[in-house]
């Protein structure tokens, strides 16, 4: 019952989301946020160090769920990630605090880099939140919600579709 609040703050922020979308090409990406799964750390943290390499400016978010039982989780994550504790961070009707949506709201980026692969409805609602320019993705979702896409292939890493991602975006004008 309490997903019903979730899925329509979801589906009314699809409604209500008119962010300019701008093409940009590699070079032309100054600030990105990049939203990832908790427990794909080890493989987003060189995605995030190689962007930092190419001078973007990166600001990381990912959602901690319910514990799972023989999951286990990235204990230390760096400063400069910030994580939606589902345990602790959401109210009574089971979304995101207000005063954590203002934080996202208020951050300045012109990329929104979605690096989840796993399907997780607080994740969506960050990504249909967001205000970017350019809003690229390596999953195939029902609504239109990326600007570009890559579709992450079952044998390739990550890191892989993000290098193919990068030649895409630098050989375009």
């Amino acid at each position: 019952m309490l997903d019903y609040f979730l899925r329509r703050s979801i589906k009314s922020e699809l409604n209500n989301n008119n962010r300019k979308h701008t093409f940009l090409n590699f070079e032309g990406i100054k600030n990105v946020l990049v939203l990832f799964d908790i427990q794909d750390w080890e493989i987003v943290s060189p995605i995030i160090e190689d962007l930092v390499q190419h001078g973007k400016y990166v600001m990381a978010w990912t959602i901690k769920p319910k514990p799972i039982q023989g999951q286990t989780l990235p204990a230390n994550l760096p400063q400069n990630v910030r994580v939606v504790d589902t345990q602790k961070d959401l109210d009574w009707k089971r979304l995101i605090r207000p005063a954590i949506l203002a934080e996202f709201d208020n951050l300045k980026y012109d990329t929104f880099l979605d690096l989840s692969l796993e399907p997780n409805d607080y994740s969506k609602l960050l990504l249909v939140r967001n205000k970017s320019n350019f809003c690229l993705g390596f999953t195939k979702r029902e609504e239109k919600l990326y600007d570009f896409t890559i579709l992450k292939e079952d044998d390739q890493s990550l890191f892989e579709a993000y290098e193919q991602l990068k030649i895409y975006l630098a050989h375009i004008k």
